[in-house]
């Protein structure tokens, strides 16, 4: 199978995400109030004296920005970088690669536009480019045999593609056509969850246990005769999403702004702290500073001005990825 590097694909929808003004604008004023206490001594040791004055608990560098902006660009980058650490897991499957990728549909799907329609459109747009590249039947028909989901969510006319695409690989691997026919039959009983089938108990009934069981355990255990669908699934869920392809993109570059943890030091205040009050220790630090230090690089009149690609009068895009699973 030609399956692409699921990593590559997280990677280049989180570069398309921060290419728009909104997000440069966002990340560029994160990264000068960090770069400010980084370079001022006397401002990080002011800092740390607040933190430490307000019993405020985490330690490490927690500034007050207007987190409203930034907050709203976090909901989108941080399934991606959860989906990246995830699918390094030594357990990660093709499902699950797939899974973190409806979780990133889905979080695009239901961000707010009354006042984000133009970059929620523009990243609408990035993951339906991605995804289309992306979509390997591959990925769906391990979505639909995992245990846990098999056809939940998939749209009326999803299973024939699965279906055909299984019959297709299956012949790929060697088998004869009659084998392929009892095999698409055996799809059909996993599909319908039927109690009996043939006057006995449906194998593919069998609990799952989530924590305790993984899927290429659970079809193991799988007892049916003939196995066709069991040893097709045992082969897609022996495939390790890490290596489904020649090598991986390094993490540094998905992490080169939106991910670092510089920019999660900004916007993932801790959630017992007060935002006033961490409000009033940043402005009580670059108050008393303000005559004495200033930043090399001055405020800029060249940021961008995201407002024009905010507030538009366009209509609200659709994911393709909502053509197949219903969110």
């Amino acid at each position: 199978m030609n399956i692409r590097c699921i990593t590559h694909s997280y990677n280049l929808i989180s570069k398309n995400i921060i290419q728009h003004t909104f997000a440069v604008r966002m990340i560029q004023r994160a990264n000068r109030i960090v770069q400010f206490f980084k370079k001022s001594h006397k401002a990080a040791a002011m800092l740390k004296e607040k933190i430490k004055q307000h019993k405020i608990s985490g330690g490490g560098l927690k500034i007050y920005i207007e987190t409203h902006d930034m907050q709203y660009l976090s909901e989108i980058l941080l399934p991606i970088k959860n989906a990246i650490l995830a699918v390094e897991a030594a357990q990660s499957t093709l499902a699950n690669a797939y899974i973190n990728f409806l979780k990133i549909a889905a979080t695009i799907q239901n961000l707010s536009t009354d006042e984000y329609k133009g970059f929620h459109n523009h990243c609408i747009r990035k993951f339906n480019y991605r995804f289309e590249e992306f979509n390997d039947p591959a990925y769906q028909l391990a979505f639909f045999l995992h245990p846990v989901y098999k056809s939940a969510g998939l749209k009326f006319g999803t299973f024939l593609v699965i279906a055909n695409y299984a019959g297709q690989l299956w012949q790929r691997m060697g088998e004869t056509k009659k084998s392929c026919e009892q095999l698409i039959t055996q799809l059909h009983h996993y599909k319908n969850q039927n109690c009996i089938v043939n006057r006995k108990l449906n194998p593919y009934m069998a609990p799952y246990s989530i924590g305790s069981n993984t899927p290429l355990m659970w079809w193991n255990t799988c007892e049916v005769k003939p196995n066709y669908l069991q040893r097709l699934a045992i082969m897609l869920f022996s495939i390790t999403p890490s290596f489904a392809s020649y090598k991986l993109e390094g993490l540094a570059k998905i992490y080169q702004f939106n991910l670092s943890n510089t920019a999660e030091q900004l916007y993932q205040i801790h959630e017992e702290i007060p935002s006033e009050m961490v409000k009033n220790i940043a402005e009580t630090v670059f108050n008393e500073l303000e005559e004495e230090i200033s930043s090399e690089e001055p405020v800029s009149n060249e940021l961008p001005n995201p407002a024009e690609h905010l507030y538009t009068d366009e209509l609200n895009l659709n994911l393709n990825i909502s053509d197949i699973v219903d969110f």
